[in-house]
């Protein structure tokens, strides 16, 4: 009967934060959940697959194991078991984080590392490192997670014997690195390492101190040319400011004379309008006064051609009386007093009938 493999790499709380997909891809389980169709292992030679449990779940999207899978190690088969992992979820959080980011902080520095693997066997040993990898220099390394136990003196013996390059990362309840402790083990290793650190530090010594230098060069160019623009803008400033002082000088006396005549004009012009006002109010008064002479005319017009039309009617009367007199006188033989002025008889006639 096959022997019993208890994990060290998820427990049943649904701790687990990351894990590889069937194309080897280590994604955390955030960047997981849109793609549940695919198959997920916890390991990276996918001995051990997982559940994707993204969806429907009372607590909350998590991996679980799939149940009764037999798994080969060195040779031996056992039944895989999930339920004695000693790992915490900030442990395994950060864990996750170097493998899946490929670099990790020792102090204010960034180690980037390739081809990382979680809970790599060392040398087929019993003992196990939270990621084996390769610096980009090719150095083989292990990294180790620590947040409230250190390494015991037997694992810790083991590396630095076989000369193992071991970063320690500590950190605190919260999942936080403290960055003030940097540790590794594995001298003969570290050695070319810090060699290479310190090469490295010398260079960016180097480089600083010629930036600085620089930079304290070009702030002296800069005040230098600074000084030259501000008295170039100065003397222009200056120049300027004349300039405008005379213009408006010459444009104060301008607008004086062109305020002197505008004021005689707008009176000019007020004189005008009451001129065409009065000379208004004149045709206005000529014009009643023709209308009244007009309608005088008209009604004399009318009187005179009614005393013309009364006139050729007495006429008319007159001519006839005269007639009949005439012929009165003449049928009667009449004689008259007339004066002695009167010298026909028709006059005579006249003279009495008039």
């Amino acid at each position: 009967m096959p022997r019993i493999y208890h994990s060290k790499n998820i427990d049943s709380s649904f701790t687990h934060t990351h894990a590889y997909d069937e194309f080897s891809n280590y994604m955390s389980l955030e960047s997981a959940i849109n793609l549940s169709t695919r198959k997920w292992y916890l390991d990276a030679d996918k001995k051990v697959e997982l559940i994707p449990r993204f969806k429907g779940t009372e607590r909350g999207p998590h991996w679980a194991v799939k149940s009764d899978q037999k798994i080969t190690i060195d040779g031996q088969e056992y039944i895989y078991s999930s339920n004695k992992d000693s790992e915490s979820r900030e442990h395994k959080l950060f864990k996750g984080s170097i493998i899946e980011n490929c670099f990790f902080m020792m102090g204010p520095y960034k180690i980037r590392i390739q081809d990382p693997v979680e809970e790599w066997r060392i040398f087929s040993g019993r003992f196990r490192a939270d990621v084996k990898c390769s610096l980009l220099c090719g150095t083989p390394a292990i990294i180790e997670v620590i947040k409230t136990s250190d390494l015991s003196e037997s694992k810790q013996h083991f590396l630095e014997e076989n000369e193992i390059l071991t970063f320690k990362i500590y950190i605190d309840e919260y999942g936080n690195q403290d960055l003030s402790r940097i540790d590794y083990i594995g001298i003969g290793k570290a050695k070319g390492l810090s060699d290479a650190i310190r090469k490295e530090e010398g260079a960016l010594a180097e480089i600083t101190e010629r930036a600085e230098r620089e930079l304290r060069i070009s702030k002296s160019k800069l005040h230098e040319e600074g000084r030259r623009i501000e008295a170039i803008f100065k003397e222009r400033k200056e120049a300027a400011n004349r300039e405008i002082s005379q213009f408006g000088s010459s444009m104060e006396e301008r607008f004086r004379r062109y305020y002197g005549e505008s004021v005689y004009i707008n009176r000019e012009i007020e004189q005008t309008e009451e001129s065409i006002a009065s000379v208004g109010r004149q045709i206005e008064e000529c014009e009643k006064k023709i209308e009244e002479s007009n309608e005088l005319f008209r009604a004399t017009e009318q009187r005179i051609e009614h005393m013309h039309s009364e006139i050729s009617r007495y006429k008319d009367k007159s001519g006839a009386m005269e007639q009949k007199v005439r012929e009165a006188a003449t049928r009667c033989n009449i004689e008259w007093y007339r004066p002695k002025w009167m010298t026909s008889k028709d006059n005579d006639i006249i003279y009495w009938i008039s």
